[in-house]
């Protein structure tokens, strides 16, 4: 009923703007074409040409740029794995280290030990050497 009147109201009047803005708009578009001078239109065509060559000149060195950043991002990925790995092999080369350390360290104890023994089994041996 009265939403309908309504709606249909609304719609008639909006169809009606909607023409009346693009007659409008046709009309100034024509009167703007015919009133430019041939060499003003020559100058416009190659301004919007220049226009767009530097739009795809700029779209293209922002692609290149992408890619390339993409490609940094990649070495950069690279490096850090490289990097963890040796971190990995640096750390396993310590641990090894530090155990031949201790080996060393307790062969020299024990031969330490060896020569302390040895000093003291001397005199006896010397003893004994000079009994027989």
């Amino acid at each position: 009923g009265v939403k309908q009147d309504v709606s249909s109201y609304n719609l008639y009047h909006q169809e009606k703007k909607s023409r009346t803005f693009f007659q409008k708009l046709a009309n100034q578009t024509n009167k703007s074409w015919e009133s430019v001078p041939y060499d003003q239109a020559v100058k416009n065509a190659n301004f919007i040409g220049e226009v767009e060559r530097k739009k795809a000149e700029y779209e293209q060195k922002i692609s290149d740029g992408i890619a390339r950043f993409k490609q940094l991002e990649q070495e950069k990925e690279r490096i850090i794995k490289e990097w963890a790995a040796t971190k990995d092999t640096l750390a396993a080369k310590k641990d090894h280290i530090t155990s031949l350390l201790t080996e060393l360290s307790e062969t020299r104890q024990k031969y330490k030990e060896a020569l302390a023994n040895r000093s003291t089994d001397a005199p006896e041996r010397n003893i004994s050497e000079s009994m027989s």
